[in-house]
């Protein structure tokens, strides 16, 4: 964070029509990290401003009066979910996501909320605490290591299940997933 403010770093909250930046900057973070951007387009992040308003809220930071990081968070009741990140890479990921973090968490405590969900962990990382075993090296250059720093705790969440109400289609599905090609056909069908 030191290295965040030094280099002239400055948070400010974002509105609506800085989604389209938000979303170039979280498009730049995957093609770094080699996966597709989820939600695929800026036009999924409007929607949910649209309907999670005003619990939707958008930190970004600055660097010479340039965007160079932002985060999206969803306050919920008494949680808020540090729900997606985007930074250009110019070495400043770390320090400003840094800063990002912290004053989103700073916004929360000081508007009541209590819980601080930060989305998601490495499956890896939480079995290995959860276990108590240590860390690898690998484990703690991950964003998960940081997180932990801020209080993070591992939760094991149950898979996900598919309910459907229909008894003779239920039925059906049920046999398709046990039989791993009609299982594929299945759900590329339904998606």
């Amino acid at each position: 964070m030191r290295k965040a403010r030094h280099q002239g770093t400055s948070i400010r909250v974002g509105n609506r029509a800085d989604l389209r930046i938000f979303f170039a900057l979280m498009a730049e973070t995957c093609r770094r990290q080699k996966v597709a951007p989820n939600p695929s387009g800026p036009e999924l992040l409007e929607a949910l401003w649209d309907n999670f308003q005003p619990g939707v809220r958008l930190g970004l930071a600055t660097v010479a009066g340039q965007v160079v990081a932002g985060l999206l968070t969803i306050a919920y009741g008494s949680r808020l979910t540090l729900w997606k990140k985007g930074w250009i890479s110019r070495n400043l990921g770390r320090g400003v996501n840094a800063l990002l973090t912290v004053e989103a968490l700073d916004w929360a405590g000081t508007n009541g909320l209590q819980v601080a969900d930060f989305a998601a962990m490495d499956p890896a990382i939480a079995e290995s605490l959860l276990a108590g075993r240590g860390l690898s090296p690998a484990q703690r250059n991950m964003r998960d290591y940081f997180n932990l720093g801020l209080g993070a705790q591992p939760l094991l969440l149950p898979p996900a299940r598919l309910w459907v109400p229909n008894r003779m289609l239920r039925l059906v599905v049920g046999l398709a997933r046990r039989i791993p090609a009609l299982q594929e056909r299945l759900f590329r069908r339904l998606s």
